[in-house]
């Protein structure tokens, strides 16, 4: 697994082990206690059937990479949708000058709050054919115009 996330993250960007060790050796340089690379990709897909024609599809990807760096009490956040090395260290900057700043800011009291997961992360149309997410659509849309001669138009979609 872990070869599968180094091709998918790092390795088609261009990205290594050497270039974020570089990267977090650059986070530390001014004297910061803690800096932390996080990376993110997903991947979402929708299907729509109008009047037993698809109306609409659509395919989207969304990757970057977060630096968080730590200088005491000052926290400095900063994100790439570019995953590169260039992304990357245009980040890491950022985090890292933000963390450095000297001006003093009140704290905020911020009260955490237990939200429950109603969802999976699962994506269910992952391996799925295109013709048979259509033939579900199709289904979808006779079981409806079957319940009552009255419905004209359906609109079905899956996402």
């Amino acid at each position: 697994m872990l070869g599968k996330v180094k091709q998918q993250l790092l390795e088609a960007g261009g990205l290594d082990e050497s270039r974020l060790e570089a990267a977090l050796s650059h986070s530390l340089s001014k004297g910061a206690d803690f800096a932390d690379l996080y990376f993110q990709s997903s991947r979402s897909e929708s299907w729509m059937l109008e009047d037993q024609k698809v109306k609409n599809g659509s395919h989207s990807i969304d990757a970057g990479v977060g630096v968080r760096v730590n200088n005491g009490e000052k926290t400095g956040f900063a994100y790439s949708d570019a995953m590169t090395n260039e992304g990357m260290m245009k980040a890491v900057k950022t985090a890292s000058s933000i963390a450095h700043l000297q001006k003093q800011v009140p704290a905020i009291k911020i009260k955490a709050s237990k939200i429950p997961q109603f969802y999976t992360n699962n994506d269910v149309l992952q391996g799925v054919d295109n013709a048979e997410i259509i033939a579900l659509l199709n289904q979808m849309d006779n079981m409806a115009r079957k319940i009552d001669t009255r419905i004209t138009k359906v609109i079905c979609s899956l996402a």
